[in-house]
């Protein structure tokens, strides 16, 4: 369903079915997925989906950036392009913060023609790995962000690579990073998407079976550098 819904706001074919937007686009609230509440969340040049009443979204994200205006996002993309990273070619000069060593580290390897993927594990809605393809875009660069997941938040990642248009830099891989490959049982808690593990059982949990790969044998396999 969520699928069907998100391609049919980007052909615009809304009108043309008569359907009205207000039941599709977060700009008024949010549309159900399989079983989810589902908002659009404003992240700056970055812009996710992410599930209502979860953990992360009601405690952690400022109410300011919920319900951001889907359709008004997609037309601004049509007309204007994709919102320019913080950190572009006219700020990464002036960076201070910690928080931002890791654009610097990026830019350095490729002053110095490194070839690097980035591998971001455990990526939840994606923010922290399509934060970094942001800026890769903003420099003309071809490097990949691999993105792993398992929870519930693996259904919105495809939608959120999607919106933001970093199809060419985002892989995302449905994969436990685990020390054998094979299938792993994973424990969560409801309304926490940030606990899925392999390791630790709450009393509250609940498991599930996913596919789990050992990190060497993945760079290996995919000939990473």
């Amino acid at each position: 369903m969520l699928k069907s819904v998100f391609n049919k706001v980007l052909r615009s074919d809304v009108k043309k079915e008569g359907w009205r937007s207000k039941k599709l686009v977060a700009d008024v609230d949010c549309w159900r997925g399989s079983r989810r509440l589902i908002d659009f969340v404003d992240f700056d040049d970055i812009k996710l989906f992410m599930y209502k009443n979860d953990n992360i979204y009601d405690n952690f994200i400022d109410d300011r950036k919920k319900s951001f205006p889907l359709r008004k996002f997609l037309k601004e993309v049509r007309e204007k392009g994709y919102p320019r990273p913080e950190i572009n070619r006219d700020t990464i000069s002036t960076i201070q913060d910690c928080r931002h060593l890791i654009y610097l580290i990026m830019k350095h390897l490729w002053d110095v023609g490194e070839e690097f993927t980035v591998l971001d594990v455990g990526c939840h809605v994606g923010l922290f790995g399509l934060k970094l393809a942001s800026v890769i875009r903003e420099f003309g660069k071809d490097n990949k962000v691999i993105c792993f997941d398992i929870g519930e938040t693996s259904e919105l990642m495809p939608f959120n690579i999607k919106v933001n248009g970093l199809g060419k830099w985002v892989i995302f891989e449905k994969l436990a990073i685990t020390d054998v490959s094979g299938p792993v049982i994973v424990y969560a808690r409801e309304g926490h998407t940030d606990t899925n593990n392999i390791i630790w059982k709450l009393d509250d949990s609940y498991s599930y079976l996913a596919d789990g790969m050992n990190l060497s044998e993945y760079i290996n396999e995919k000939g990473l550098s």
